[in-house]
């Protein structure tokens, strides 16, 4: 699962994340590429405590 996360992470630019609407795209993209993944339960929600983009 990290290696899905890291891997879609790295493929978003600075562009798609530097405002409002772009986090919260990445939060539902995250969350729709987690879930799919899982075979019990279900991620509702992530939340960033830092957020770093290089």
């Amino acid at each position: 699962m990290r290696d899905a996360i890291l891997l879609f992470m790295s493929s978003k630019s600075f562009d798609e994340l530097r405002d409002l609407q772009g986090k919260l795209q990445l939060r539902a993209d995250l969350i729709g590429r987690i879930n799919a993944l899982l075979a019990l339960g279900e991620v509702k929600t992530i939340y960033f405590t830092d957020f770093v983009v290089q």
